[in-house]
């Protein structure tokens, strides 16, 4: 990302750029202001979640950013712009991350069987039964009930 001082220091105003996550003292020691007064403003960044960032964060604000989505399962980091359509910012799906369900299936028919293969009431099911379930029709209704993204990844299933 690339920060700018608000003021000139020494006749100039100084930018430059850093990689996250960054920290006050930094800031400070390659900008020569004081980081902790928000005297810079930031510019330009090239991190996953750009969007998130405004002008106007501090540094340790932008380092949560940057632990929130470093802290995401991998599954979701790969997916983050898909799963940003159903969350209003990266702190919602951070604070969410451990019920949005990855399934790496490739259509409604293997989510249901791998929700089932966790489920102790279906295995309560004799295998007689077992074999008369119909995967596809309960894959539909989990589709019509539940939201569920379909990504290159698989399915995710949001709260």
């Amino acid at each position: 990302m690339r920060i700018e001082t608000k003021e000139p220091v020494d006749g100039e105003i100084r930018s430059a750029w850093f990689t996250l996550p960054t920290d006050e003292e930094e800031v400070s020691e390659i900008l020569g202001i004081d980081a902790y007064e928000e005297t810079y403003r930031i510019l330009e960044t090239e991190a996953p979640f750009a969007e998130e960032i405004k002008e106007d964060m501090t540094v340790g604000q932008l380092r949560d950013y940057y632990d929130y989505f470093e802290e995401l399962p991998s599954e979701i980091q790969e997916e983050y712009h898909e799963l940003m359509c159903y969350f209003s910012n990266l702190q919602e799906l951070y604070r969410l991350r451990y019920d949005v369900h990855h399934y790496d299936c490739k259509n409604m028919a293997e989510v249901a069987m791998e929700i089932l293969d966790n489920d102790p009431a279906f295995h309560a099911l004799s295998d007689e039964a077992k074999l008369y379930f119909d995967f596809d029709k309960y894959g539909e209704f989990l589709d019509d009930n539940a939201t569920f993204l379909k990504t290159e990844h698989g399915f995710f299933e949001i709260p």
